[in-house]
């Protein structure tokens, strides 16, 4: 076995938490937020993700965006720094399949 050192051991947590969920295939991901390790990790799995912000969730363009194209929706430590997420789950569900 490889010895890393603790850099090495921080940047395998995000594929440590997302790898329980067996996720499919090529599957459609709505990442909510910024390009990260957690997005990363999903990629390397072979998801294909939307990166989008929550101000762009709220936004027009948004709300305009076909119905059901998501297979999933990620969103690690955003939703809690909105005073509203409400409306935020409002647009993902129709996001999503």
């Amino acid at each position: 076995m490889k010895k890393q050192g603790a850099k090495g051991l921080i940047r395998e947590i995000p594929k440590a938490l997302l790898n329980w969920y067996p996720f499919k295939p090529d599957a459609r991901i709505l990442y909510i937020g910024e390009k990260d390790p957690y997005g990363e990790a999903l990629e390397e799995c072979g998801a294909r993700l939307s990166y989008v912000s929550i101000r762009e969730l709220k936004g027009e363009g948004w709300q305009a965006q076909p119905q059901g194209y998501f297979d999933y929706a990620v969103c690690v430590g955003q939703m809690e720094r909105d005073p509203d997420p409400a409306d935020i789950f409002a647009v993902v569900k129709k996001a999503l399949k």
